[in-house]
């Protein structure tokens, strides 16, 4: 599938077509050579307001900021995260790419994965033809990363036993050097030799009064990345990647109101959708079946992954009576990753080969509205200097996942619904509505200027699962018990 390039790169070369322009009444002072330099600590963000520094943090944090970003020619989370210790990213060469992120081991929803604070999709896999992964980042817009190792639950909730990884995008403000800029725009285009990939992108940033404009576009397309395999045989004995053809678009619009003493008034809107279509010549092989034998002759597969968020949240940068600072965001996420396989097969037996075409679908859907109210308050009692933060989380999901398919005869063209061991259609799980509430409430204390911490924390989880039956479920699943969930838990925390 694959496409020649009249060029190949080491690993990356990108091209600004219009690295920046932006208006301003003045350029900037050249610095002084003979100055020292000033280092500052990265402060952490991602702890629901408890701002702290790297090195304060009490769990172990690392910040991948802006500048790492660009100097690492970030394509996709496996650059990003390349140098992060104890962080991976899990990959299956074979089809379905990356699909989530790992902390010392820990992947799947065992970590939270936020997007300006908003938790992305869960992952879900089953099988050999279905997986629902978590790739659902365009990096290009993102100004920093924080890691949080192991975990993080009082804040978090039980969804961040592995850790937290926290992406933070670009706000208009980020791209406007001074206060007289008004304008900013850019195009780029960049090709990354391990896949073949070329990116289009432009960014254009306004400003007018209070208010200002972020609006940010790409379109990648790109094949399979390379590796090191020699083997290119059309079989499961290829050490070679699987031909693929790749497709990436994202959009990335603020709309931001600067109000009194900082607040900010900010509205949201990003999407991306990916497409892969993918030649499984890995999965042809020949395997044996009580007296017969199966061949799998031909494996195609077409996967579509989608994920869009409208987002309205106010932050409180001014002290309001005992707040000092506080954030209410409102939001609502739709994902839905569909993914089709296409099989050509035959069975051998001492009669002859038998053909056979199957196709299978599956569907992995889900809908989140939230909302977040989290506040910081710092005093002082005696001699000791208190942060304290509290909030609620709430959260209405609903989920739908659903396999499908059918078993053709192409030489009689009947065609049959049971592809062993599953009679089509098949929920693996009943369609469920999901509401849950979290409070939460944290003290950093500090004695002898910070140089002695203790962080009590308390939180309280409320979990309500209601499942949806239809026919579909009860078909497959007869006399199955299938029963509401409630349950709550009150979490203390203690660190130093």
């Amino acid at each position: 599938m694959r496409r020649p390039f009249p060029c190949r790169l080491a690993s990356a070369l990108r091209f600004s077509l219009l690295a920046g322009a932006t208006t301003s009444a003045l350029a900037a002072p050249e610095p002084d050579p003979r100055a020292e330099p000033e280092t500052l600590d990265r402060i952490v963000v991602s702890g629901r307001q408890s701002e702290e520094t790297v090195g304060a943090a009490s769990a172990t944090v690392s910040v991948i900021d802006e500048e790492q970003i660009r100097r690492r020619v970030t394509a996709d989370l496996r650059d990003l995260f390349r140098y992060e210790p104890g962080v991976s990213v899990g990959n299956d060469v074979n089809r379905f790419g990356y699909g989530d992120i790992r902390i010392r081991g820990l992947g799947g929803n065992r970590v939270a994965i936020e997007v300006d604070g908003v938790s992305i999709n869960d992952a879900f896999a089953i099988a050999s033809f279905s997986s629902a992964g978590r790739d659902a980042i365009d990096v290009s817009t993102l100004k920093q990363v924080e890691i949080l190792r192991g975990p993080s639950s009082t804040l978090y909730g039980s969804d961040a036993l592995g850790g937290v990884v926290s992406f933070v995008t670009k706000d208009p403000l980020d791209y406007l050097a001074g206060p007289d800029d008004v304008f900013y725009g850019r195009a780029n285009l960049d090709y990354s030799d391990v896949d073949h990939g070329r990116n289009v992108g432009q960014t254009t940033v306004l400003r007018q009064g209070n208010w200002s404009m972020l609006f940010h576009s790409s379109h990648r397309r790109g094949h399979e990345s390379d590796n090191q395999g020699e083997i290119d045989a059309p079989d499961s004995t290829r050490t070679r990647p699987n031909p693929q053809d790749t497709a990436d678009d994202s959009v990335l619009a603020k709309l931001v109101y600067s109000l009194r003493d900082g607040d900010l008034l900010r509205l949201s809107v990003d999407g991306r959708i990916a497409r892969t279509d993918t030649e499984v010549l890995s999965a042809r092989r020949t395997q044996s079946l009580g007296p017969s034998q199966i061949r799998t002759d031909d494996l195609r597969a077409e996967d579509r992954a989608e994920r869009r968020r409208v987002s309205l949240d106010y932050q409180l940068r001014a002290p309001l009576g005992f707040i000092d600072q506080g954030s209410l965001q409102l939001y609502t996420q739709g994902s839905d990753s569909r993914q089709l396989t296409f099989e050509q097969r035959s069975t051998l037996s001492a009669a002859g080969a038998t053909p056979a075409e199957r196709y299978r679908r599956f569907d992995f859907d889900q809908r989140v509205r939230g909302l977040e109210l989290t506040a910081r308050s710092d005093f002082s009692t005696g001699g000791a200097a208190h942060r304290l933060v509290y909030g609620i989380d709430l959260e209405h999901t609903d989920t739908d996942q659903l396999r499908d398919g059918f078993q053709r005869d192409p030489r009689t063209g009947v065609v049959t619904n049971i592809v062993l061991p599953d009679v089509f259609p098949v929920r693996d799980f009943p369609r469920s509505e999901s509401r849950e509430l979290g409070l939460y409430l944290q003290d950093r204390i500090g004695w002898l200027d910070g140089g002695l911490t203790l962080i009590p924390a308390l939180r309280y989880d409320r979990y309500e699962l209601e499942p949806q039956l239809d026919d579909i479920f009860l078909e497959d699943n007869p006399g199955v018990p299938v029963t509401d969930l409630s349950v709550s838990e009150l979490s203390p925390k203690l660190g130093l």
